[in-house]
């Protein structure tokens, strides 16, 4: 199985302004894998350098157990959940000018409530 020839539990694959699909092993039986989407709201890219690193550290954070907690972050989303919430950012960080926008956690709430 891939798990066990690449020790890897979860593979992502961004697709940009279509969002991302989460594939995460450990479902019914050995080497099957729950598929999850997430949906990135439409957003006037200004600057896309540093959306995707967004995208991966909201992802790995969201999905890490609550430790070490960071004041304000869920951690242990489930995956569709977590995989939503990155593309949020991603798409953020893409509608901001700049690699690292200063947080806005209003705005990203507002764009995750558009994603289709």
């Amino acid at each position: 199985s891939f798990t066990f020839a690449t020790g890897a539990a979860a593979v992502c694959v961004t697709r940009g302004a279509k969002g991302a699909a989460l594939w995460v092993a450990g479902g019914e039986g050995e080497g099957e894998w729950s598929q999850h989407s997430g949906f990135a709201a439409a957003v006037d890219a200004r600057d896309t350098i540093g959306a995707g690193d967004s995208f991966l550290a909201s992802l790995i954070l969201s999905l890490l157990p609550d430790e070490p907690a960071s004041p304000g972050v869920r951690h242990e989303l489930d995956a569709t959940d977590a995989l939503a919430r990155a593309c949020a950012i991603g798409a953020f960080v893409a509608s901001m000018p700049g690699a690292t926008p200063k947080h806005d956690a209003d705005a990203i709430e507002r764009i995750r409530a558009f994603a289709p």
